[in-house]
C-alpha cells in the first residue's frame, strides 16, 4: 500500500501486533526477512519485550540458581555461628 503526500511515495506495511498500517521507518530492520522489516512495529516490539523482560524477572527473581545461591551465602554469613 502507498500513499502519496507531496509527491512523496511513503511506504507501508501493516504491523502484526496491532493490525495498524504504518510507514516503514516505524519498524525495525531485519536482515533475515524478505523485506528486511521485522512484522511488528516498534512500539509493539518494545511492548513485547518489556512484557517478556518483566514475566522472566518477578516470577524466576526468587527461583533464578545463581540468586539463590547468592541469597543462601548471604543468610549464612549473616547468622553467627554458636
Amino acid at each position: 500500500m502507498e500513499v502519496f503526500k507531496a509527491r512523496i511515495v511513503i511506504k507501508m506495511k501493516t504491523c502484526t501486533g496491532c493490525n495498524q498500517s504504518k510507514a516503514l521507518i516505524e519498524f525495525y530492520k531485519h536482515c533475515q526477512k524478505p523485506n528486511g522489516l521485522r512484522a511488528r512495529c516498534k512500539v509493539c516490539v518494545n511492548i513485547y519485550q518489556w512484557q517478556h523482560q518483566w514475566a522472566l524477572h518477578s516470577h524466576n527473581f526468587q527461583l533464578h540458581p545463581r540468586r539463590h545461591n547468592f541469597q543462601q551465602e548471604k543468610e549464612n554469613e549473616a547468622t553467627p555461628l554458636t
